[in-house]
């Protein structure tokens, strides 16, 4: 193939300097005296020729040597009969551009196997008029081979990388119809490369993506843009895969005419994909059926996860949540107290938090919360994840308590009675607590929010404390109430594990004791929490103390009487519960031989009297007594 370029610089040559003197506009030959050693010195051919008839005015060896006669037999004559007839025409032609242009011009082309560049150079006279050319011929066709093999040998890796690559190669013509296929496109439709050429690429394209297909290919049409298709084929063998498609319109390449189509099998990555999201969906489903608040925060203290149950409680939706920052909304009362719980948590310290929040709607709550750090697979910290109760019915009993009054506590746990201190204390009450099994945490989560002292029961030979923390007989716990009840107008005190001072003073003293709590409270207009596990005293104990002390509004369960059925199913439930056992509706049914309406209902009786509660993990029903229950079956009131 010849090929020619046209250059646009108005240089002009000075031959006999052995330099193109682009600067001159008139070469005279006459004032280089040492012309032909100069040109002969030159391995390129070059010849000095006069414009009419391309007479050779003077050359050098190497311009001889490829004309192969004598620079004398040269001179003066016209070396157009020496070149092949196309060749000369060419020339010729770019005399005449020479003449009237009066520019400079590179010829290349190929004439009896070989390949020449050939530079042309016009000489013009002091008028302006070009009167001699200069000519710089040099063989290059060891240059073009080096070429040509270049390209040969890329054209070899393209089409080795084509033939070999695992993404499938197509060429469309306008109408969809495969003008080429790659090998590689046999491991996506199973059929051999030739079988397809001629076909339309809808042919094999999923039924129900072919007009998704065809749009588009027109959108691809409009336009030279890259776009990609997410789309399904079906095989030879009858199996839908999962293909992504890149076009790229070139059907105006006057070498391609075409539609280049890239297709690459993504079946794997699609299933990983949707097992991903149903996975994502399942512990999605899990998070937002469970009875319990579960919400994460990243490192940024923006909310990644809020479930149903957190939303119920704060009126804040999921949707509204997720993205933002927990500390942009008047949800969190006490802020820097709760981020200082968070830094605790990056420390790896798990302990519970109780928060007090304000609900969308304006009501506030008080939320129990665990919270765990999470950390990416290299280490990085990403953020807490927190999980929780709300505890606000427990907290909110103190609204039904009466100061001046003195209340029993009966249960196995102090959680209860602290959850209710708590309460109270989030709502200004002073506290003081004297406990047996007191730990340094119990009030430390909410030391910022909460005005509390705690003392601990102890033997004075086994004081390992501050003895002014310490109580270990009934005249020190008087005179401590009527201290702390003097110098506190709003108080609340709580008596944890008052078994301590019966197992030390005997019962009588004990009652002696409570008789004067109750007048203190009274006097001072406080109250007193005294919470006790009912299994350490016998039930006459217990019904004296009850004489005395008022039973707080959930826990009393005087005047509730049930049908001995429903007593029965009561005591299997607490059994189950003890023995860490699931009791299903399905699991009462069968024990019972009752039918499942009927096991609905008694269920139903007995959570309407709030002795029973009922949660739900997916479609089974669970269920578990309550405190309430216990006291009734301790009570065993049945009609």
């Amino acid at each position: 193939m010849v090929s020619s370029k046209n250059d646009s610089s108005s240089s002009k040559g000075n031959m006999g300097k052995m330099n193109i003197d682009y600067n001159r506009k008139i070469i005279d030959m006459d004032e280089c005296t040492d012309e032909e050693l100069l040109l002969d010195a030159c391995p390129y051919a070059m010849i000095i020729a006069s414009v009419d008839g391309f007479i050779t005015l003077s050359l050098n060896d190497a311009a001889a040597k490829i004309f192969k006669k004598s620079k004398k037999e040269l001179i003066g004559d016209t070396l157009m009969p020496l070149i092949e007839l196309t060749a000369a025409e060419r020339r010729r032609q770019v005399i005449h551009r020479l003449i009237d242009q009066k520019k400079p011009y590179l010829l290349e082309d190929y004439e009896r196997g070989i390949w020449w560049r050939t530079f042309f150079q016009p000489i013009q006279n002091e008028q302006g008029k070009v009167t001699k050319i200069a000519v710089v011929i040099h063989n290059i066709s060891a240059e073009k081979k080096r070429e040509q093999q270049q390209i040969e040998k890329n054209e070899e890796f393209w089409t080795r990388l084509i033939e070999y690559s695992n993404n499938a190669f197509l060429i469309l013509d306008k109408n969809g119809i495969i003008r080429y296929a790659s090998e590689s496109v046999k491991s996506l439709v199973g059929y051999a490369p030739r079988k397809l050429i001629g076909d339309a690429v809808y042919t094999y394209i999923y039924d129900a993506d072919i007009k998704k297909a065809k749009d588009f290919f027109s959108f691809i049409q409009t336009g030279k843009s890259t776009s990609t298709l997410s789309h399904r084929v079906v095989d030879k063998d009858g199996i839908i895969k999962y293909i992504q498609t890149t076009a790229n319109n070139l059907l105006d390449n006057p070498i391609i005419q075409g539609i280049i189509v890239t297709s690459r099998d993504v079946t794997k990555t699609y299933h990983a994909e949707v097992k991903t999201k149903e996975m994502k969906q399942y512990l999605e489903n899990i998070i937002n059926s469970t009875s319990d608040i579960i919400f994460s925060l990243d490192d940024k203290q923006k909310v990644t996860i809020w479930n149903k149950r957190i939303a119920q409680i704060t009126g804040y939706t999921s949707k509204s949540m997720t993205g933002k920052n927990l500390f942009s909304i008047s949800l969190i009362l006490k802020i820097d107290s709760f981020k200082e719980y968070i830094e605790t948590c990056y420390k790896r310290t798990t302990r519970s938090y109780d928060v007090k929040i304000q609900t969308k709607h304006g009501d506030y709550r008080l939320l129990r919360l665990q919270g765990s750090m999470v950390r990416s697979e290299d280490g990085e910290i990403k953020g807490v994840v927190f999980t929780g109760k709300d505890i606000t019915s427990d907290a909110q009993i103190h609204g039904h308590l009466v100061s001046g009054l003195s209340y029993l506590i009966l249960d196995e746990h102090r959680s209860k009675a602290v959850d209710l201190m708590k309460g109270l204390l989030l709502n200004g009450y002073n506290g003081l607590m004297i406990t047996r099994d007191y730990s340094n945490d119990t009030f430390a989560d909410s030391s910022k929010m909460m005005s509390v002292s705690v003392y601990s029961f102890s033997q004075k030979m086994n004081i390992s404390s501050n003895e002014s923390t310490v109580i270990s007989d009934p005249s020190t716990l008087i005179q401590l109430l009527i201290d702390f009840f003097s110098d506190h107008e709003q108080s609340i005190a709580l008596i944890d594990r008052l078994d301590f001072l019966i197992a030390l003073h005997g019962f009588r003293t004990v009652m002696q004791t409570i008789y004067q709590i109750s007048s203190i409270a009274s006097n001072y207009n406080g109250i007193v929490l005294v919470r006790l596990n009912p299994s350490v005293v016998s039930s006459t104990e217990l019904a004296i103390l009850g004489e005395e002390l008022e039973r707080l509004p959930d826990q009393n369960v005087d005047h509730i009487t049930i049908d001995k059925k429903l007593f029965d199913i009561l005591r299997f439930v607490d059994e189950q519960n003890r023995s860490k056992s699931l009791v299903s509706y399905k699991h009462v049914s069968k024990t019972f031989s009752i039918t499942k309406v009927t096991t609905a209902k008694r269920m139903a009786a007995l959570a309407k009297k709030n002795l029973i509660t009922i949660k739900k993990r997916g479609r089974l029903k669970t269920i578990y007594i309550t405190d309430k229950g216990k006291r009734l079956l301790q009570r065993r009131n049945v009609l």
